[in-house]
């Protein structure tokens, strides 16, 4: 019988302080791969972007 199962594993290459962000705090990343393109957003009234 075999058992496969994922195990995890500590990433040593990234810091132990780095914080984990949502895409809509990081728009700045994107949004010059936006321009002057055809962009559909799909949001319920309770999407926000930091404390906006």
């Amino acid at each position: 019988m075999l058992i496969c199962a994922p195990t995890s594993m500590p990433n040593r290459d990234t810091p132990q302080n780095q914080t984990i962000r949502a895409g809509a705090e990081q728009i700045h990343l994107y949004f010059p791969l936006l321009q002057n393109k055809r962009v559909a957003i799909s949001a319920n009234q309770t999407s926000i972007i930091g404390e906006s």
